[in-house]
């Protein structure tokens, strides 16, 4: 094993858990619609790397499908983005949304989006 090699992977399980918090989400919309709610605003999970937070997000559906039509993009609490492997891209009182960081971790991000957009940021 090289150097660094179990820092890398370390990130790259990270962002594939991430990954499946944004699959949470969109199974959220998804069940939402199915039920016919019309709700401006929903509850969407934290999609941090901390297998433990608990944080809910109230957004509009427009905020969160702002986030959700870059895939490498990820809607978290305040506080929550990982210097490591998030750039913080915005910032509000409810919430922030980071980027994963150029390189591997994109690329998880890009490949695990269920949309299939497979778009970036420029």
């Amino acid at each position: 094993m090289g150097v660094g090699t179990a820092e890398t992977d370390w990130r790259v399980e990270e962002a594939v858990f991430i990954a499946g918090l944004r699959t949470r989400n969109d199974w959220i919309e998804a069940t939402l619609d199915a039920l016919g709610d019309a709700s401006t605003t929903n509850e969407y999970v934290c999609e941090c790397g901390d297998p433990a937070c608990p944080q809910l997000l109230r957004t509009t559906r427009a905020e969160y499908e702002g986030v959700r039509s870059v895939a490498t993009r990820f809607i978290v609490a305040t506080d929550h983005e990982d210097p490591e492997t998030d750039v913080l891209r915005e910032e509000n009182e409810r919430f922030s949304v980071v980027e994963k960081m150029p390189g591997r971790l994109s690329r998880v991000a890009n490949e695990s989006d269920v949309r299939g957009r497979g778009e970036t940021s420029r």
